[in-house]
């Protein structure tokens, strides 16, 4: 039986600094996504705020975010839902809460 490959949820940090450096773990982890060793997952929000991110913070990274959004997308899976977000909030941030929550859609807050 075949294993199946890891399916890391990234957030836009990693994925930013993966893209603008080609040196790092960042870096390593979007190649094996590109060598199909893992399968990165990301939310829309993510996403969004990885466009943002790359347009306001390094617009000459663009093309390689594009290339790599088109050549080898990530698994773009749902955002999460106020529950989840709920769950989590109390250990973190707001602006970091929804990432959590859709990293561990079943997590307890405990």
């Amino acid at each position: 039986m075949a294993r199946r490959k890891p399916r890391p949820f990234f957030d836009t940090n990693v994925l930013f600094s993966g893209l603008y450096s080609s040196r790092g773990a960042p870096a390593e982890l979007l190649r094996r996504h590109v060598d199909g060793t893992i399968a990165i997952v990301i939310s829309r929000q993510v996403l969004e705020e990885l466009v943002r991110t790359v347009n306001n913070k390094a617009p000459r990274v663009t093309p390689l975010l594009h290339r790599f959004l088109s050549s080898t997308p990530p698994e773009l899976t749902a955002d999460p839902s106020d529950a989840q977000v709920k769950r989590v909030s109390a250990f973190l941030n707001t602006t970091d809460a929804p990432i959590l929550a859709r990293a561990n859609p079943g997590g307890s807050s405990h």
